[in-house]
């Protein structure tokens, strides 16, 4: 594969794809005036993604959430394997509830930190909601430098190159190209009585032309970064946040919550158009702008319905529901809203967010082990939740789970306590992946990966996978993405650097 003209040619489709079809109307070619692209930019990038990638549309389109926890997360909620060597050699000792030799209180039977999200993580493996691996390690040009790792975490790139597109870009770009058509609704997410609907008479539309394909929660995000391409901001994908604020409202004065004047300003502004193409791009922006406005709407309000019983404990101990429970943090605000959002409008197939609003960065050099265990209990509660959210409502849908949530971060942490008590920049991390359960090739309830202590001097510790262990590039995340949206695994591979989609299915499951 030539990677560069393929590169080219997804920053080309990509920025097309990305602009939004209330900006410059349905046609493609509009889109592309809009970022200077040429039609025949359009078909020599179209000419080379079809020569160059093995593509097969799949059966099951996958819808993904990447949430990503900057800062560079230790490995040890999901990982307290070798605690009795990283304490005995660490220059400073850890816990004494870690330690299996010393008390052992806080590791639970597959060795996960219990009070750190561990006994969340067990019973979510159990259920078959989530599969966690331990052996996510960078072996290709590997650094542990926080921008070059994070961007290649974000593009799925194997180097840290700010001129690649993100891998939301590039799913997109890949959609468009092969002209894969995503399913929009075309009736409302409620019901009369207010209550949450899949909606009526699904619409196949071209990405270009779908409703909100590409959203994030944590504004710019390099998840959906152009490439070389330039991109006005205008036409970045749709901003959201815990609250789904509705950007498509007109809100403020005399028109807020008052239908009547907002009907008469469209009246007005139609009355005043003639029929000249530019005119026409404002009467459909205004047009598209009063849809947008309503499904937004429908999201927001279905944001404040109860959440579900909890389906493996539906009473509680006074025979009441038991709702499925997020936790009380802003990120799990943001998680369920990005949850909700997927679940009822299908055509969202990429939402970015951040652990940062809500929980805090992970760059723990100091202080590291009560705040760590916090926030990854916090974390664990709003992913246990998601999955468990994900599975009632398909179910009650008749619909396929094929919602994917990623997690992890740049890279991983030294193992050694150092003397403020933290840990510093490492290699080795987890990767926790929850839902999807439908799609082929996925592979739920398993824990993958073991690992062993490694030693550079008295002050760095870190754990790598064994020799015989399962392992995979984190650019891999990326890879498996691509292969669910139809992507061969070689073609996959190749657009990432060199990293191969994970093999969720031939992975060894450790989980007991």
């Amino acid at each position: 594969m030539k990677r560069r003209s393929v590169l080219k040619a997804i920053s080309v489709l990509g920025a097309v794809a990305m602009v939004p079809p209330f900006v410059t109307g349905r046609s493609v070619m509009k889109r592309a005036e809009a970022v200077g692209v040429t039609v025949n930019d359009i078909m020599q990038a179209k000419a080379v993604l079809e020569g160059e990638i093995g593509y097969s549309a799949p059966a099951i389109m996958p819808q993904v959430i990447n949430v990503f926890m900057y800062g560079g997360p230790s490995e040890l909620a999901g990982n307290l394997s070798n605690m009795d060597e990283i304490d005995m050699t660490s220059q400073n000792n850890y816990d004494a509830r870690l330690v299996p030799s010393r008390d052992g209180s806080r590791i639970t039977a597959n060795n996960f930190w219990s009070n750190a999200g561990g006994t969340r993580m067990e019973r979510a493996i159990a259920q078959g909601d989530m599969t966690i691996y331990r052996t996510m390690m960078r072996r290709i040009q590997d650094t542990k430098a926080h921008r070059t790792s994070i961007v290649s975490n974000q593009t799925g790139m194997t180097t840290g190159d700010d001129a690649q597109p993100g891998m939301g870009t590039t799913i997109a770009a890949l959609l468009s190209a092969f002209n894969v058509e995503l399913e929009n609704l075309s009736g409302s997410v409620v019901d009369g009585a207010g209550n949450p609907s899949i909606g009526s008479a699904p619409e196949m539309l071209p990405i270009s032309d779908s409703l909100f394909p590409l959203s994030t929660f944590e504004g710019d995000s390099l998840a959906f970064s152009p490439g070389t391409m330039g991109m006005p901001s205008r036409v970045k994908p749709m901003s959201l946040d815990q609250n789904l604020n509705n950007p498509y409202s007109r809100i403020g004065g005399r028109l807020a919550g008052n239908a009547v004047a907002d009907a008469r300003v469209d009246e007005l502004a139609n009355s005043m158009m003639d029929q000249r193409p530019g005119v026409l791009k404002i009467r459909e922006a205004l047009e598209k702008r009063a849809a947008m406005d309503a499904f937004v709407g429908d999201i927001s309000g279905l944001k404040d319905i109860a959440l579900p019983a909890d389906p493996e404990n539906p009473l509680d101990i006074d025979g009441l529901p038991n709702l499925i429970n997020y936790g009380n943090s802003r990120f799990a605000e943001r998680l369920r809203a990005a949850v909700t959002l997927t679940l009822y409008n299908p055509s969202s197939i990429f939402v970015a967010l951040n652990t940062d609003g809500g929980l805090g960065g992970w760059d723990d050099h100091s202080a590291a082990q009560g705040r760590y265990a916090t926030r990854m209990e916090s974390l664990m509660a709003a992913l246990e939740a998601a999955a468990k959210h994900i599975r009632v409502v398909r179910a009650a849908q008749g619909r396929p789970n094929n919602i994917i949530i990623n997690c992890f971060g740049e890279f991983g942490r030294n193992v050694n306590l150092n003397n403020s008590m933290g840990w510093d920049h490492g290699n080795n991390q987890n990767l926790y992946t929850v839902g999807g359960n439908d799609l082929p090739g996925r592979a739920l309830g398993k824990l993958v990966g073991t690992t062993e202590r490694v030693t550079e001097g008295t002050n760095r510790q870190f754990t790598e996978p064994t020799q015989d262990s399962f392992e995979f590039e984190p650019a891999s995340v990326a890879a498996s993405l691509y292969r669910y949206i139809g992507v061969s695994a070689e073609s996959a591979a190749a657009l990432t650097g060199g990293a191969a989609p994970i093999d969720e299915v031939g992975a060894p499951n450790l989980f007991v």
